[in-house]
């Protein structure tokens, strides 16, 4: 997914950081009956259309936190067209109450290409997926199950800009008895959700301790549609239980990386190999590289290249740093071949990538030419990376078996 340069932050005034967490807790949190849903779940899903500061994100994380009944995974879709800076959020979070948990989202924050990044936090169990754009580009391209709207009705364009037409994509994205908070809508919008399958069940001024202005209208509803219409296979939700199960042929780098990301999702993982271990053969070289990259078109396929090297870069830094892996996160410069240094920075430019992504080098070559800089590139060892993911909770290994088909 990509939608374009992104817009730069607003000016408008944030809630300070008391009244946004109790924002948080009072109206969105409550109003979707949090935590008292998600308990004894294997997932839950809450999508909010504003991100902010992340205030509602981290009031939720540390509801999950402190619920010794919590669900297993706690997955947060969040949108926002005006990202901060890493630095931004740090202090826009400095002093709150929830500081150790926003240095932990701050320590994993992506350079802000105009993407959709996932970021894992506390353990792997709570995963925040963060599009880059506006709802409007942003809502038709999801693919989920929402349990929880997190809808900020007072952001700009509001008032008009959640009308039917718009709001089906919530509908669209609503898993059963889905519930929604809501600030800032009208009646019209309002009127929107009814016509759309939500069922209004309260539509109230700001509760006593928030400022009782037009913002802080506060507007609850639960996803009660007339017909349903059964989801695509490829679609069905994962069932929360019993536990299920899942073979993976070849432990090299894809078979390593596949049964880390199924054990992730609560799945059991058996993995199978001929070799006596793993990354025993394409997967044993001594190094790999690891990079973005930039192309003039930002097609599908680069766009899919830039998210796995944003998305590759979280994954290893961390473990290099711990020692944990062998390789180096140190940066990586790819020589350019026909382009001057003017040329690569006007794409840059263009594309809306920051240098926090990648940057031009003057003259980086023996030969005079420039190159692309890549501050999150790097390498790793492929068979000490396939041994960590492997040895993931979850995952069972079985070497020196052969399988055939009949």
């Amino acid at each position: 997914m990509s939608w374009g340069p992104l817009h730069q932050p607003s000016s408008a005034a944030e809630p300070n950081d008391g009244s946004a967490l109790r924002q948080a807790r009072e109206v969105f949190l409550a109003g979707n009956q949090l935590p008292a849903r998600w308990t004894g779940r294997q997932r839950f899903v809450v999508l909010d259309t504003e991100f902010g500061l992340g205030h509602r994100f981290l009031a939720t994380w540390q509801a999950w936190q402190q619920d010794a009944r919590r669900c297993d995974q706690l997955w947060y879709l969040a949108i926002t067209p005006t990202p901060p800076q890493r630095e931004g959020l740090a202090l826009a979070h400095a002093g709150s109450p929830l500081q150790g948990l926003a240095a932990e989202l701050s320590e994993r924050w992506p350079p802000l290409t105009p993407d959709l990044h996932p970021i894992d936090v506390d353990a792997g169990r709570v995963h925040l997926l963060l599009a880059l754009g506006d709802v409007a580009q942003v809502l038709p391209e999801l693919v989920a199950r929402v349990d929880a709207f997190f809808l900020n009705g007072s952001a700009p364009l509001a008032g008009t800009f959640w009308d039917r037409y718009r709001l089906r994509s919530l509908a669209r994205l609503a898993a059963d008895g889905a519930t929604l908070a809501a600030t800032g809508l009208d009646d019209r919008s309002r009127d929107g959700l009814t016509a759309t399958g939500f069922v209004v069940e309260a539509a109230t001024g700001a509760p006593e301790t928030l400022e009782n202005d037009a913002a802080c209208q506060i507007t609850i509803a639960r996803h009660c549609p007339r017909f349903s219409s059964s989801a695509p296979p490829g679609r069905q939700p994962m069932a929360d239980s019993p536990r299920q199960r899942v073979a993976v042929l070849g432990a090299g780098l894809a078979g390593a990386a596949v049964a880390r990301a199924l054990a992730a999702q609560g799945l059991a993982v058996q993995v199978f190999d001929r070799q006596p271990g793993c990354a025993g053969e394409t997967s044993g070289n001594a190094g790999g590289l690891f990079h973005g990259i930039v192309h003039g078109q930002d097609g599908t396929h680069a766009r899919w290249l830039r998210a796995a090297a944003t998305h590759t870069e979280r994954l290893l830094r961390p473990l290099v740093a711990a020692q944990q892996v062998t390789g180096s996160v140190a940066g990586l410069w790819r020589g350019e071949q026909t382009l001057k240094p003017e040329a690569m920075a006007a794409m840059i430019a263009r594309l809306g990538l920051p240098e926090a992504y990648v940057s031009v080098q003057r003259d980086a070559l023996p030969d005079g030419r420039p190159a692309w800089v890549y501050p999150g590139g790097g390498w790793v060892a492929p068979p000490s990376l396939c041994a960590h993911w492997l040895d993931a909770p979850g995952i069972t290994r079985t070497y020196n078996l052969s399988l055939a088909s009949r």
